[in-house]
Parts: C-alpha cells; structure tokens; sequence
C-alpha cells in the first residue's frame, strides 16, 4: 500500500482526526455527525475533506476495519478492500476511499501514515490566523513568559533545566509538576513535589485544566503562580462577564479544498444512520441523542446520566441505538429497572414515550425516555398560528419535529417554500420534508421586553397560552444562578419585575408597538433562560382569546441538528439599530462549546454574528426559520472586541419550556440559593492552606505573605452537595465607585464540607494597601463578606 498524496487541506484533516481519536476514543467514530463538524471546525477551508471522512464513518469503515484486521495479508490489503467497497457502494472516487480509510485505520493506531512535510502552503490544525496554537492547544504562563503546548504534547515544569518550563523558586521541586493531553483533555499531576500543587487553595494531586485555570505551585512568598488557558480563551478576567446582547452580519459558508491525490471531492449528503433520534431525561437533565449514538446510566460520575438515588447501581442502565432502532438494556442492576410496574428482564425497545423507574420502583429515580415524532399534544412543540395583518385572519404552521416529516395545512392563502433534506438514492426511502417559516412570521413572533430600565427581545412559542421565550438577566436578573453566569453578587442584581412590557410587530419593516404586560412562569438562571406569559392588555384588562389570536408563534427546532459551518439567523431589536422594528441578521456557526456543570459538549453555540444590547432573548433560527437557541452574550478579546456571539442552544431549555407548557413549577438542576446559615466568622492574608485546612481552624496558621490567598474559617454551608459556589473579589476605590482588581472563583465541582477553613487563591497579584474584600456563596452569590477596610501589608 503506497501512501496517497495529501494536499495540506488533507493532511491537517488526517492529523486532527488522529488526535480526536486518542484524546477522546474510538467510541467518537461512531458519530459521523459530530466527528465532521469537529473536523470542518478546527480546519478551515477543508468542508470536502470534513465531509469525506463523515461519509465512510457513516458507511460503516471503522467496523469493517476491525473485522479485518485479522486479515492474514496484513493490513495493507485490509485497507485496499474497504476502501474497494466504500468506492462501489458511495460512489466515492478510488484515490478518495483509499485516503479516508487509511486515515480512519490510523486514527484506530492499525496503521501508521508518515506526517507530511510542513510546508508554506501547509494550513494551521486549527483555524487560528498566521498558523498560530490551535484551539486544542493549551497557552501556560509563567509570570511574563508564555508557552504554547500543542495538543498531543508533554510538558514539564519544575526547576530542572530540563524542564520544559523552567522555573527559579525554592518552593518549586525539581520536577514539580507534568502537563498532558489526554482522553478527558489536558490534565496537570502533581509529580510528588515537596510543597505541593494547589488550585483555589486546595492541594490537589491532579486537576483538568478547562477554561483558564490557576494552579500555585509551592507555598509561602516563593510560591509561583501557572495560568493555563486553551487557545482562544480569554487569558485575563474582565471585571464582570459582558451583558448579553445580540447580532450583526457576517456572511459565509466555508469553501471546500483538494481531496488526497488532487481527485475530484465527494460531497456529503447525509449518510447518518436512520431513524428518529431519541429524548433522554432524568432528574431535569436531558440529552438528545442522534441515531447511532448510545447513553450509559447509574450513580458514578462516569455515566452520561448520574442517578441521585441510591438504590440505583453504579452502572445501572445503557441506550444505545441498533438496527431494530432504540432500545434501553439493565446492566444487571442490584434493584432492576421497571416498566409500569414490571421488572425489565429483557432488552426494552423504545418507542414513542416512555417512564421507566430505576431502582425501587416506588421511589426510586423517574427516566423518560421519548422518540422524535411522538411527543404527545402539549409538550414543547406549540401549534404555530398566524395572523393576517387585519384582526381574526389565521393561518397554521404545523410544528417541526427534532428532523420528522412535517404537514403544512394553510388556511388563508400565505405560501410556504419546501426543503428538501440530504435526497436518498434513486432506490431509497421517500425523502423528509420540513416546513420553512418565513422572515415575516418571525419577525411577528419576535417581541421587544422592557422590564424597569431593562430592554431585551423575547419570542412567542405559544400563541394560545401567551408564553415567549426570553433570556433570565431580561425578565428575571435576580433569578438563583444568574450572579455565577454572570458574576454577580446578590447584592448588584437588580429585582424581578413585577410586570413586563411586551411590543408587537406586525412584520419586518413594521415598528412594534406596545401592547401586553406579561409575568415570569418559569426561569433556569444558570442557563439564562426564561419564559414569561401575558397577562393583560396595556390598559390593565385581561387578555383573552382574541386579544391573544393577534399573536404569531414559530415552531422549535433542533439544536443537536446544527452543526459548524451551518446558517444561523437571528432577529431582536438591539439598541445599536435605532430602529423600533425588528432586526434581521445573520451569521454561520463557529461550533460547540462545553459546561462541566452541565456535562453536555454542546452547552453553548458559537457564532461569528454579533450580538448587540437589546437583541438578548431574542430567537437564533435555522434555515427553515425554526428556533434552535437564545441570543444571551458575548465574548472579547484582549482588545476589547467582539471575539463570538454565543446562543444557548434550545434543547437545553426544552425543560424550562416543558415546564411553562405544563403549568408546573420549575427549579434548576445545576444551582442552589446561598444558604441563610452560610458564615464566614475569621479571615486572615496568608498562604494556601493544604487540602483546603490549615491547622485546625484559619486562625492556626498566622498571617502570611502571598499576595494572592486569603484563608476563611466558614460555616452553614450545604451539606453533601457535589459543589459549591464561593466568589471572592477585591477592589478598589476611586472615591465614588469601587472597582474588582482580583477574583477567586470556585471551579467546577469543587465539594466543600459544611465547616471548614478555605483558601480563596485570586486571579492577580495585589500591591500592599486597603482593598473592599467581598466574599459570597451559593447560585445567586449571597454576600456573606463586605470588609471596606480589608488591608494588605
């Protein structure tokens, strides 16, 4: 087997797939989905090749692969023979199969394809400008120093000159600490260092370094500061995280490159396995999960899914999708698994919705599982209606399903286009129809909120109950895990609104116009999503049906189906316009972003479309004009610019929505309130205390010198909670305004026992001097510290 020419598009194709395998598994090979958004994400201007690889997963490559290994001949003859077949039954051109098999046989380590060259013409792994880290490498630094690990590498720090990073303190051994790439990402260890490596006070042994984190290695004045970052990641905190805000233009879908050998590209057109994807819930959390995928379930941290109740296994229960379709398999569970009423002893089919209980089956934790198509009347999936621009005239959109076939029935004589999605082969299944909802009836279902001195945007999805979906820091900024979402401390939220101004339009181009007042239903601060329901007209008077036939709602989407490169559109009245009418803008997804605390890869969405205050709240649609997330914010860069706008996506507030549909109450999963009998009694300016206890109590240790860690004796905190929010930030006065210098953050999961002394370690060195030193605890930041007169010597 001779090796296939690459072009450089390729060969970065080839490496980066190679890494995601050794960082992340051969489990990842079987989602040919998520596997190509995450190729066509970190090398630009490679769609083809994103593609390409894509199609032979879906087709079955690393199966075959493995099946013949064995294959007496060796595996260079294994490798021709796929990649024969995947030529003859994809149409794909011979030099293409042979190149995406052989870099799926070298992702699975049976083969190893020599590195190309580098070259000038070489791109970047990543889509980082000037060929600069990409964004699985890992920025350290050291003081004034900065080293860029690349993904796949080790690094070294201690005081060895050998050291990759050498450092000149005695507190730091020789060989202190090691830093490296693995499955779950990068990860520092502690190699048995004489004093110890800590992150936010707490000596640990290992710690992920996700986001920017902090690691002190050593203790006392020679103790040395390491901040580790991904590439991309804001490397110093801004004082608050920006408000949200919403949209501008930016066109562009990424072009394709050369395939391997200079042969003609194969485009995707779906290739996915068939079948409905499938809605798993336990306990507020959902995931949704794409055909071909699978879920474990049970009490370790391990599972997809963590089981609260202790009569559930460790490993109690698998989903995974066959040929047959979805079915649900008990792990051999000490309690069992439970289906109206009777013990599993057998492999369930999952069909439609269904409540299984785990454990025992009277109290034991509630799991709902439900197939795309078959949600039954009621649930998330609201009935557009659309009125004519008189009063009275409707017409209907049937709701979308996550990717089902959809019915139009139109009643008053508005068109609607039809798109096709990824066209079978001649010879297959009748090809799935969606509705597209146009710009029009958007811009009718986007709304303009003013609560207080707060404005935002906010857009109906059920026109008959009056329920708009808007952001939590639009229509309720004191909401429980908001002030972690946004840093703030309870005290700088401002209240809940008693009532929420709601402007209609009657179209693009048309101004909006005062007409409701709603209240808040349901809200998940955390994720900043809120939905609220009119209550009355603008005079005071109730709301009724044909007060409410005015309205314009549009069906929700699927998140999980949107993937990097893909159109996304966005409508809102953000304030930059100067317009009362609604906004149209639009921009491409840049691709996924994860939250430990929500344990999903696709917690956030990013875009290159900017958002701008007043857009929050507003819909994000796909090409079909459903809703597939929330505007919420923004990030910067180091120059202060717009870096990504990022949406929540909406199967993440399906909960909340399911909630407000209902009528049942709704509390977030992931934050609790600061607890009332939370105290810290004694604090002092010292050095890191070891596991998170100095001594006995805070008192024990003496003053220190570090300028960084302050120790806390505290009490009342929550008991048996897998984590705990404490901030801590000092500021400065200008005489009138003070202004945060430094912040400690309790990174996620950070367990904290209910009494105990805590090292707050900050984000930045502090000169001697008098500094406001606030401290508060739980979702919304309670503030349980306010010292004006807090000194540093």
């Amino acid at each position: 087997m001779g090796q296939v020419p690459e072009s450089p598009h390729a060969a970065a194709v080839r490496r980066q797939l190679i890494e995601l395998v050794r960082s992340q598994g051969p489990g990842l090979l079987d989602d040919s989905r998520r596997v190509r958004a995450m190729l066509a994400d970190a090398v630009a201007g490679a769609t083809a090749e994103a593609n390409l690889i894509a199609l032979a997963l879906a087709s079955g490559v690393p199966t075959r692969l493995r099946e013949a290994e064995r294959d007496p001949r060796g595996p260079a003859a294994a490798i021709d023979a796929v990649a024969q077949d995947l030529h003859r039954s994809s149409s794909v051109q011979p030099a293409d199969a042979i190149w995406a098999v052989e870099s799926i046989a070298a992702a699975l380590g049976m083969v190893t394809v020599p590195s190309a060259p580098s070259g000038a013409g070489a791109p970047p792994v990543t889509g980082a400008p000037g060929g600069g880290p990409g964004s699985n490498d890992l920025v350290v630094r050291v003081g004034e120093r900065r080293h860029v690990a690349p993904a796949g590498t080790m690094v070294t720090i201690g005081r060895d000159p050998d050291c990759t990073i050498t450092v000149d303190s005695p507190a730091v051994s020789r060989l202190h600490a090691r830093v490296s790439y693995g499955p779950g990402g990068w990860e520092l260890r502690d190699e048995g260092s004489t004093q110890g490596s800590f992150v936010n006070g707490v000596a640990v042994t290992t710690t992920a370094l996700r986001g920017d984190t902090t690691v002190t290695l050593g203790q006392g004045e020679h103790a040395v500061v390491v901040r580790f970052a991904p590439f991309g990641e804001a490397m110093t905190r801004a004082p608050q995280r920006p408000r949200p805000a919403q949209a501008t233009e930016i066109p562009g879908a990424r072009p394709g490159g050369a395939l391997a050998g200079g042969a003609p590209a194969t485009q995707l057109g779906g290739g996915a396995p068939a079948g409905p994807p499938l809605s798993v819930t336990l306990d507020g959390t959902t995931r949704t999960l794409r055909p071909g995928s699978s879920l474990t379930i049970g009490r370790e941290d391990d599972n997809d899914l963590v089981a609260r109740q202790t009569t559930v296994s460790r490993h109690h229960a698998r989903i995974e999708h066959t040929a047959g379709g979805w079915r649900l398999d008990d792990l051999g569970s000490t309690s069992g698994t439970w289906l109206d009423g009777t013990r599993l002893t057998a492999p369930a089919t999952l069909s439609g919705r269904q409540e299984f209980v785990l454990g025992d089956v009277a109290e034991g934790d509630r799991l709902v599982t439900e197939t795309a198509g078959d949600r039954p009347k009621g649930g998330v999936r609201p009935t557009g209606r659309t009125p004519g621009r008189a009063a009275g005239e409707r017409r209907g959109l049937a709701v979308a399903g996550v990717v089902a076939l959809v019915l139009v029935v139109i009643a008053g004589g508005f068109g609607l286009s039809w798109v096709l999605r990824d066209p079978p082969p001649e010879d297959g299944p009748e090809p799935e129809t969606v509705t597209t909802v146009s710009p029009d009836d958007i811009a009718r279902a986007t709304v303009q909120l003013t609560a207080g001195s707060r404005r935002g945007s906010g857009v109906v999805i059920d026109s008959e109950k009056g329920l708009i979906l808007t952001n939590a820091h639009v229509a309720a900024p004191s909401a429980p895990g908001l002030g972690v979402f946004l840093n703030e401390f309870a005290d700088d939220q401002d209240p809940n609104p008693d009532e929420i101004r709601v402007d209609v339009s009657d179209g693009l181009d048309e101004s909006a116009e005062p007409r409701f007042w709603a209240e808040l239903v349901t809200v998940d601060g955390y994720l900043d999503v809120a939905v609220i329901r009119i209550r009355s007209k603008l005079s005071g008077a109730p709301a009724d049906e044909d007060d409410l036939d005015q309205l314009t709602d549009v069906p929700l989407g699927d998140s999980d189906g949107l993937g990097t490169s893909d159109k996304i559109s966005f409508y809102g009245y953000p304030e930059a316009s100067d317009s009362a009418a609604p906004t149209y803008t639009t921009g491409v997804v840049s691709g996924p972003v994860q939250d430990e605390r929500l344990d999903e890869f696709r917690a956030v969405i990013n875009t290159d479309a900017e958002i701008s205050p007043g857009n929050s709240g507003g819909p994000a649609v796909d090409e079909t004009g459903h809703v597939v997330g929330i505007a919420t914010w923004r990030t910067f860069n180091d120059r202060g610019e717009t870096a990504f706008s990022r949406v929540r996506p909406i199967n993440l507030a399906k909960p909340v929505i399911e909630a407000a549909l209902a009528g049942e109450k709704y509390r977030s999963p992931w934050v609790e309130r600061g607890p009332r009998s939370a105290k810290i009694p004694f604090w002092n300016y010292g050095a890191p205390g070891t596991r998170g206890v100095v001594g006995d109590d805070c008192r024990s240790s003496g003053p220190g010198v570090s300028p960084t860690t302050i120790n806390v004796d505290y009490e009342g905190f929550p008991r048996g909670k897998r984590h705990t929010d404490v901030m801590a930030t000092l500021s400065v006065s200008d005489g009138v305004d003070w202004t945060p210098v430094a912040w400690s953050f309790a990174l996620y999961p950070t367990r904290l026992p209910p009494k105990g002394c805590m090292s707050l370690t900050f984000s930045e060195d502090v000169d001697p001097g008098t500094y406001r030193l606030r401290i508060g605890v739980g979702g919304d930041l309670r503030v349980v510290v306010d010292m004006t007169d807090f000194t540093i010597e």
